[in-house]
């Protein structure tokens, strides 16, 4: 039995140039079903880069070595 994960793109559009270049061969498909998927996805894409801009950075503490 073959077993298939999901693929979403927009899991892979994780920068605006990434996403400019996915809208423009979507774009270059001539296909007006698939530009309204992509202008979605990219919709989508760009939530998620200005919810991870928003999110506080990590803290690392650096601890002080013993010696």
């Amino acid at each position: 039995m073959v077993n298939f994960s999901v693929f979403d793109v927009v899991d892979y559009l994780d920068s605006e140039e990434l996403i400019v270049g996915y809208l423009a061969a979507a774009a270059a498909e001539r296909d007006p079903a698939f530009l309204a998927v992509a202008r979605a996805d990219a919709e989508l894409a760009r939530a998620r880069l200005r919810q991870s801009a928003a999110a506080p950075a990590p803290v690392f503490a650096v601890q002080p070595q013993a010696g």
